[in-house]
C-alpha cells in the first residue's frame, strides 16, 4: 500500500469514527438519564464541588468510579450541566470503533478492518444505547478489553526480546489493572489475551520482564487495592463470597434464551408488533440520511482506492 492509499484509508477511518459518534449523539438526544446515570452524575458533582473521593459507585463495591472523576473534571472546566455526564462516553465510543478497526486489520486485512469499523459505526440499537449510557463500566470494559487484545497481538508479532516491548507490556498491565478496578468482566478479555500472550509470544522471556507488566497492573488497580486494604477486601470478597452467584446467573441465562425464542422469532416472522420496545424518533430525521449517504460514499471510495 502506497502513501496515497494510506492517507485515503485513514481519512475513511476517521470519517467513519466521526459518523459513528455523531449517530450516537443523535440517539442520545432521545434518551433520558436513567437512575444509574443520575447517581453517577451526583457522584461526579460531589467529587467536583464537595471534595469527595469515592473509589466505587455509591452502595456498590464492584464498579470503580474512574469515569466519575473524568465527569467531575468536566464540571469544573465547563460548569455543572447534565449533558456532560455522557461526554466521556462519546470519547470511549470513538476509541471502541478505532480499536475494532485496528484489531481486525492486524488479524486479517485492512479491508476486514474497514468492514468491522462500518458494522461498529452503524450497530444495532442495543449496542448504540450501551455505548451511550454513562454507567461507568460497559464502554470502559469494551475499550480496555480491546486494548488488551491489540497489545497481545502486537507483542506476539514482534521481537520478543526487544526492549521496546517493555512499554506495551506496561500498558497491558495498566489497562488490565484499571479495567479490574472498573468492573470484573474485564477478565473476559484479559484471560484469553493473556493465554495468547503466554502461548504464542512470551514463554521465553526473562521473569523480570513480567515485573513490568505487574507494575502496570498495580498502578492501574491501585485505587481498588487501597479500598480492599481499608475495607476488609470487600471488593474482592464480593466476587468470592456470593457477589457472583453462578447458578443463579446460569438460570437467568436459560430464561433469557427461552424469552428470546418466544418473543424474537414471532417478531422476525412479522406476526408480532414489537415496535413499542424501540426508541421513538421523528418519522424522518435528515441527520440519519446524511450519515447513511456520507458514510456509504466514503466507504465505497475507500474500498475502491484500497
Amino acid at each position: 500500500m502506497n502513501n496515497h492509499q494510506k492517507i485515503w484509508i485513514w481519512t475513511l477511518v476517521l470519517a467513519l469514527v466521526v459518523l459513528g459518534v455523531m449517530l450516537r449523539v443523535r440517539v442520545s438526544a432521545d434518551l433520558l438519564l436513567d437512575a444509574d446515570e443520575s447517581i453517577a452524575g451526583l457522584m461526579a458533582r460531589n467529587i467536583a464541588y464537595e471534595g469527595e473521593v469515592p473509589l466505587f459507585l455509591y452502595g456498590e463495591s464492584y464498579v470503580g468510579s474512574a469515569m466519575q472523576f473524568v465527569v467531575a473534571g468536566m464540571f469544573r472546566l465547563f460548569g455543572f450541566h447534565p449533558q456532560f455526564i455522557r461526554w466521556p462516553e462519546y470519547l470511549w465510543t470513538a476509541l471502541f470503533l478505532l480499536l475494532g478497526f485496528l484489531i481486525a486489520r492486524r488479524t486479517d486485512s485492512t479491508e476486514s478492518g474497514l468492514w468491522t469499523l462500518l458494522l461498529l459505526a452503524l450497530p444495532p440499537i442495543f449496542l448504540s444505547i450501551i455505548n451511550l449510557k454513562s454507567w461507568g463500566d460497559y464502554n470502559e470494559t469494551f475499550c480496555l478489553g480491546g486494548l488488551l487484545w491489540l497489545l497481545s497481538l502486537k507483542l506476539c508479532d514482534e521481537d520478543h526480546g526487544s526492549l521496546k516491548n517493555l512499554f506495551p507490556l506496561f500498558v497491558w498491565g495498566l489497562a488490565f489493572g484499571l479495567g479490574f478496578w472498573i468492573h470484573f468482566p474485564i477478565l473476559i478479555y484479559a484471560i484469553p489475551s493473556a493465554i495468547w500472550l503466554l502461548w504464542y509470544g512470551f514463554r521465553s522471556l526473562f521473569p523480570w520482564r513480567w515485573g513490568i507488566l505487574l507494575l502496570g497492573f498495580l498502578i492501574g488497580w491501585a485505587p481498588a487495592l487501597y479500598y480492599n486494604l481499608t475495607n476488609g477486601w470487600a471488593n474482592l470478597g464480593y466476587a468470592a463470597k456470593g457477589g457472583w452467584d453462578y447458578l443463579t446467573r446460569l438460570e437467568m441465562s436459560g430464561k433469557m434464551l427461552i424469552r428470546l425464542i418466544e418473543q424474537g422469532i414471532p417478531f422476525l416472522l412479522g406476526v408480532q408488533d414489537d415496535s413499542a420496545r424501540f426508541i421513538e424518533f421523528d418519522q424522518f430525521d435528515p441527520m440519519f440520511a446524511k450519515v447513511a449517504i456520507v458514510g456509504g460514499v466514503l466507504f465505497a471510495l475507500g474500498l475502491h482506492l484500497y
